[in-house]
């Protein structure tokens, strides 16, 4: 069946395909690129404008007036005898819409015709049971680049006119190749065959295990299950050493894997089985006798080590307006590990005080603890971990400098 429509301005349309006849552009065929964009659905470059093209060649009436023509191909005489050629169920109308191929996105650098001398394929591929889009499949027809479908499964290529065979291929899917003739604009949807999936191995997570252990075990297919899933059968040669979750699972349709488990239960190795459509794969389970080995205990604590330094060089001692005087310079202990710990302060005089900061500042001591001038005591700090290690004590000369204020 071929329907033609035309129509009259640039409103949105189901799925067409544009063919210009009131102008021809000019130049060589070139390759486009994918149609479709997977945000906006709208047509990407077909071809750039050449230096031949004008951008002012076509006026918005003659744009109004191009005829727009959807061609289904379901009349089976136009394909050939080949066992993988496609059917009339293979071309669905009502894949593509107006979002796929909208007039009103076009420019003149962007129009959607063909080059001259050649006319648009295009459409979408699918999984023949899933019928999930497939993106990267690559189309093929001798003596053109290949093109490739992009993240929606459309792809667009341009051909001579006349029969010519289009081939579109996939890893993991059997290659189908479409003869038709084209003579204008046609959508062409097509259906892949996955190849029939096969069991590729049975693997372990661990191969060597003490007892008690329970193993993940993964079950993989050369290829997506079928529709329905693909039903494994699963065994453990010596079910007193090691015994499998389940005697079967069913990979999803569309998946190529599953996992289950192995429980290991005494000493010895015993071979773990999975079967599908009558070909097994294996994998070989050595379980080591004893119960699992504890877990290592925690290493040590590090060691606490105190430190700090003071600034200013010389630390001021003022009045302090509760009594006493205050040394107002800022002691410092972030350089003492580990970080987080109490850190105890004892200043001249025996003045002691545990903070959980690093920082000690304005301390307070007692009238007569310092003299007058400018003189050197030791203050000291140590340091306590969460677990109640103890550092070292780590001794410090502090300058301090205070005029008479007691």
């Amino acid at each position: 069946m071929r329907t033609s429509l035309s129509v009259r301005g640039l409103s949105a349309l189901p799925l067409v395909l544009i063919v210009f006849g009131a102008f021809a552009c000019t130049g060589s065929p070139t390759q486009p690129e994918l149609i479709g964009d997977a945000a906006t659905g709208s047509m990407p470059r077909s071809f750039d404008a050449s230096p031949s093209f004008s951008p002012t060649a076509i006026s918005q009436e003659e744009f109004a007036e191009t005829e727009f023509v959807e061609q289904e191909l379901t009349d089976e005489s136009e394909l050939t005898d080949d066992a993988e050629e496609v059917d009339a169920a293979d071309f669905d109308a009502n894949d593509l819409d107006a979002s796929d191929f909208d007039p009103q996105s076009l420019t003149a650098s962007t129009l959607t015709a063909a080059p001259k001398g050649t006319v648009a394929v295009a459409g979408v591929i699918k999984d023949k049971i899933t019928k999930k889009v497939l993106a990267s499949v690559t189309v093929k027809m001798t003596g053109l680049q290949p093109v490739t479908s992009n993240s929606r499964g459309l792809y667009r290529i341009n051909v001579p006119p006349g029969r010519r065979t289009l081939k579109f291929s996939k890893k993991g899917y059997t290659t189908k190749s479409v003869t038709a003739t084209f003579t204008k604009a046609t959508k062409l949807d097509v259906l892949l065959t996955s190849v029939a999936a096969s069991l590729s191995k049975v693997s372990l997570n661990d191969s060597n295990v003490p007892v008690g252990t329970v193993v993940t075990a993964t079950v993989k297919l050369t290829s997506a299950a079928p529709a329905g899933g693909a039903r494994v059968l699963l065994s453990s040669s010596s079910t007193g050493i090691a015994t499998v979750s389940a005697s079967s699972i069913v990979i999803a349709a569309g998946a190529t894997s599953k996992t289950f488990k192995v429980n290991a239960k005494a000493a010895g190795t015993a071979v773990i089985k999975a079967t599908y459509k009558n070909a097994s794969k294996t994998a070989n389970l050595t379980v080591a006798g004893g119960p699992p080995p504890p877990p290592p205990p925690p290493p040590p604590p590090t060691n606490p080590v105190a430190k700090f330094d003071y600034s200013p060089s010389q630390c001021p001692v003022i009045a302090n307006p509760s009594g006493g005087v205050l040394a107002t310079c800022t002691f410092d202990a972030s350089d003492s590990t580990p970080a987080g710990v109490t850190y105890k302060w004892t200043f001249p005089g025996g003045n002691a005080f545990t903070r959980t900061s690093a920082t000690f500042t304005n301390v307070p001591l007692p009238c007569g603890t310092l003299p007058n001038g400018i003189f050197d005591r030791s203050v000291t700090l140590t340091v306590t971990t969460s677990s109640g290690v103890v550092s070292a004590s780590f001794p410090l000369s502090v300058t301090f400098t205070k005029t008479g204020l007691c």
